[in-house]
């Protein structure tokens, strides 16, 4: 499972960077106009399924995640919801950690963040929120992924007895500008 959510994390960096580089969009970013005929200031609100595993009510639990102007939606395998903007990234997947509560799932992810990259350091301690009415626990860190200084956001819930993660990323430096973004984005979180 470690190798698993390592290699998860990985691809997330690898995408992060090759995001940087990218102009190609995967979704029309025309903004949508609303019932008044006035256009709206942020993107086609995207559902994407999360999780087909056997059981889960009526098929496919699927994430609504309504993102801000510029944000652009990445086809990517593996990671159901994914947006970028500026090399910036937002992200929402299932992830297969073992742990009973939110606070043993946070403690399973620091271990395998800590063996896997170079100068983890956390900023502030683990926070409660709450993401599409579920309780969440989310931190922020920053770390060295080939030798560039990245700076992460890792929100944990569960959804029956599956742990979601929404990772928003960027290097360092840019993850400021990008903040007010990011909370945005969690916040426009919607499960169905």
């Amino acid at each position: 499972m470690k190798r698993f959510v390592l290699i998860s994390f990985i691809l997330f960096s690898i995408i992060l960077f090759a995001a940087c580089g990218s102009q190609d969009s995967a979704v029309d970013s025309t903004p949508p106009e609303d019932a008044a005929g006035s256009e709206t200031s942020e993107n086609v609100t995207e559902t994407k399924p999360v999780s087909s595993e056997p059981g889960t009510p009526d098929g496919d639990l699927k994430v609504t995640v309504t993102a801000p102007d510029g944000w652009e939606f990445r086809e990517t395998a593996g990671i159901p919801i994914n947006y970028s903007k500026d090399g910036a990234s937002f992200m929402i997947k299932e992830e297969p950690y073992s742990g009973n509560t939110l606070d043993e799932v946070v403690e399973q992810a620091k271990g395998i963040f800590e063996g896997s990259f170079d100068n983890v350091q956390y900023i502030g301690g683990v926070e409660d929120l709450t993401v599409a009415g579920m309780d969440a626990k989310k931190f922020v860190f920053t770390c060295e992924v080939f030798d560039i200084g990245m700076k992460y956001q890792n929100v944990f819930f569960f959804v029956d007895r599956d742990v979601y993660v929404i990772t928003c990323g960027s290097t360092e430096e840019a993850y400021d500008s990008c903040a007010a973004d990011f909370e945005r984005l969690i916040e426009s979180v919607r499960l169905e």
